[in-house]
């Protein structure tokens, strides 16, 4: 039997210390795992990543001569898993959060687009030359649903308003 998310209605159901575990996660971790569908085959690859909390959207730029980018067509559905990388427990207990939902291409010389480029050099400012080859592109990965697991028996399946809303009540 598949868990209810959480929603905007019943978030009392996380305590603060979980929600924070997630907001971490998303805002320190810079690196994520990509599942995508490349060729009717799952590819996994690794990619740098900036979470865009106002969106619930997290912000790639890779290259079309990347495997992955096969898989990154608008519509197309992914998984980002992002990890505690600082852990040093056990990895049953290991902090992560796996987001789901479609990809977009996001179109350059839109605001949307600048905003994330802006958004995306803040946090690599070592990538700005990637944004002069033609290869590369920016790509929005919009979430539908997250499973955050906080630590062992600590698990939570959360909409797209949950998320965007545990991000509010901290700004």
């Amino acid at each position: 039997m598949r868990p209810i998310p959480l929603n905007a209605h019943n978030l009392n159901a996380m305590d603060s210390k979980d929600k924070t575990i997630l907001q971490t996660l998303l805002t320190q971790e810079e690196n994520a795992a990509l599942g995508v569908i490349v060729d009717t085959q799952p590819y996994v690859s690794m990619v740098p990543f900036v979470y865009w909390p106002e969106r619930a959207l997290c912000i790639i730029h890779t290259s079309s001569l990347a495997r992955h980018s096969a898989g990154l067509y608008s519509g197309a559905p992914y998984s980002l898993m992002v990890m505690d990388t600082h852990w040093r427990g056990t990895a049953l207990q290991t902090p992560r959060v796996t987001l789901c939902g479609e990809t977009a291409l996001l179109l350059p010389n839109t605001t949307l687009h600048q905003n994330a480029q802006k958004m995306y050099l803040a946090r690599f400012p070592h990538a700005k030359i990637t944004f002069t080859l033609k290869d590369f592109s920016l790509f929005g990965l919009y979430v539908r649903e997250a499973r955050l697991v906080a630590g062992f028996g600590r698990a939570y399946t959360l909409t797209t308003e949950a998320l965007k809303a545990i991000f509010e009540a901290n700004t």
